[in-house]
């Protein structure tokens, strides 16, 4: 409940759907995916720090993420740390 010094407040009717749309059948709320495939993203720490790439897919270890960079006319996919990046 939002509380805003008065009293509860209103929540729009548009986020009461959203969360009603990502309940599960147990009443939890599931989290979507952070990161998709497609997704136009910066990356804001490394070596390859303020490079902009494309979410290709998920990496084969957890928390890691495959992204394509353009890199000197040529593509190239590496694995970067999810908390390494944000939306471009």
């Amino acid at each position: 409940m939002l509380w805003d010094g008065c009293g509860p407040a209103p929540v729009p009717d548009d986020v009461i759907r959203y969360l009603q749309e990502r309940m599960a059948e147990t009443g939890v709320i599931v989290p979507g995916p952070r990161f998709v495939p497609g997704m136009r993203v910066r990356i804001r720490r490394g070596p390859l720090e303020h490079l902009e790439g494309i979410i290709e897919r998920p990496a084969s270890r957890s928390q890691r993420i495959r992204v394509l960079l353009g890199l000197l006319q040529t593509e190239v996919s590496v694995e970067v740390d999810m908390d390494d990046l944000e939306e471009a």
